[in-house]
């Protein structure tokens, strides 16, 4: 197939243009790349597509907080062509008038302060109001699933701040958001927000399956509130080397 292509591309219809779209182009063989001009494209970044969608609701005479726009371009996760879809539907169920707090709730996108809500929780090991956050998410009707998503998303960027300090690029957030991430990160440490990412990835993969998510979320949740209290493999087998056996002198 691929002989049959490289004879048409060197011998093309006139008035013809090919273009080849893949993910995968190491797959396609020297001689078919070798006549191609490529392209490469990527994730927008975030202030990319929030300027998109500022100038578009501009043109469309909309008028939107920057809150709601920074929600569109959020959930958009680098698709242009997904923050333009989502900007139709808002603009079809809040009309020529968009606030953040409408936005989230047309998106089910949960506020970026809840997430932050619920850190304080687990870094005061606050069981019960972690859980009764849960209680009142699934009461307002927010999928969970989705929440356990953002929340894992709110997590890494909390371990990207601790790592590379709350104004890095890496964190594709609005900067008031960042001021949450740079107050909740000076409350845990990297080993804490790295154990913390592991577990939630662990829900979020289990959820999609389960006939009751809810457990698994909350369960998620639980660990990440006693996680704190529980001495990590490597400092228990450090500490191993400290302990004299019987019969044996302390070295």
């Amino acid at each position: 197939a691929f002989n049959a292509l490289l004879k048409t591309l060197e011998e093309p219809p006139p008035r013809s243009l090919f273009m080849l779209a893949t993910t995968e182009p190491h797959k396609l063989p020297p001689t078919i790349q070798s006549r191609c001009q490529h392209f490469a494209f990527r994730l927008l970044d975030y202030g990319e597509i929030y300027d998109r969608l500022k100038a578009v609701v501009g043109t469309e005479n909309v008028d939107a907080d920057e809150g709601a726009i920074a929600t569109l371009a959020q959930a958009a996760e680098g698709s242009m062509r997904d923050a333009l879809s989502l900007l139709d539907q808002v603009i079809a169920a809040c009309g020529a008038h968009l606030d953040e707090k409408r936005v989230r709730q047309v998106l089910g996108v949960v506020p970026a302060e809840l997430l932050a809500e619920i850190m304080r929780a687990v870094e005061s090991a606050d069981a019960r109001r972690v859980l009764e956050q849960v209680g009142q998410l699934a009461a307002e009707g927010y999928e969970l699933a989705h929440f356990c998503g953002e929340l894992t998303r709110f997590v890494r960027d909390l371990m990207i701040g601790r790592s590379c300090g709350a104004e890095s690029t890496l964190i594709q957030v609005p900067t008031e958001q960042r001021q949450h991430i740079g107050e909740i990160t000076a409350r845990f440490s990297e080993e804490d927000l790295s154990r913390f990412f592991n577990i939630l990835l662990r829900a979020e993969s289990e959820m999609r399956y389960a006939l009751v998510p809810r457990f698994h979320l909350e369960l998620a949740l639980m660990k990440m509130v006693h996680a704190r209290r529980l001495a990590s493999l490597e400092t228990f087998l450090s500490g191993l080397g400290n302990v004299a056996l019987p019969g044996k002198s302390a070295p």
